[in-house]
């Protein structure tokens, strides 16, 4: 399930846990310590990314979820903020059903993974022009991605790799109907060109 991994600090130590209401988290945890807690921040993400992280982190845990305050995992928390799963390379939500996603949803997903090819959530933002809000919900599966953002993604040097990632995600059915209504956009017939194993039907 998605909810938020959130980072907190106390007395040399970071808290790496996940919860839905992080706010509501920091307050419960805060009553029952003498120690002051410092939410430093938190990311859209669910159990497994949590877990995922703890495993990067693993040299550096002292004890369940609280780990040194050092360096190393002060980086990697900024890396998971500017990067979010790519950070420690995880890269899919097996908490996630892919059967029981939407055409749209499993669309985002193909999109989403393809990103990684960005250095950064901002880059990718700025390629398909939205903020870096939107893309997060597309991680998190709260939004699909548009069209028009997709095919923003065909005019940068990685048109390729996300043409052929949202294609074999497609149904059949979906990609004739795409093809009738696409395949004269001259930014197609580019990527026709030189993805010829794709098998699109000539016109």
């Amino acid at each position: 399930m998605i909810g938020r991994v959130y980072f907190v600090e106390s007395n040399g130590r970071i808290k790496i846990g996940y919860s839905r209401n992080v706010e509501g988290r920091v307050r419960e945890m805060q009553v029952g310590s003498s120690a002051r807690l410092n939410l430093l921040c938190d990311v859209s993400g669910s159990r497994s990314f949590e877990r995922a992280i703890h495993l990067a982190l693993a040299a550096h845990r002292k004890k369940g979820e609280w780990f040194d305050d050092c360096k190393e995992v002060r980086d990697t928390i900024a890396n998971i903020q500017r990067s979010g799963y790519a950070a420690i390379g995880f890269t899919d939500e097996p908490d996630v059903n892919e059967t029981s996603l939407s055409p749209a949803k499993k669309v985002t997903r193909a999109i989403v993974r393809q990103a990684k090819v960005f250095r950064t959530r901002k880059e990718f933002a700025d390629a398909v022009g939205c903020a870096k809000s939107t893309v997060d919900n597309w991680k998190s599966g709260k939004r699909s991605i548009d069209i028009d953002a997709v095919m923003r993604l065909f005019d940068t040097e990685h048109d390729v790799e996300f043409f052929e990632a949202l294609w074999n995600c497609l149904p059949e059915r979906v990609r004739e109907r795409w093809l009738a209504r696409h395949r004269a956009n001259p930014v197609y017939d580019g990527i026709y060109v030189r993805r010829t194993e794709l098998q699109v039907p000539a016109r």
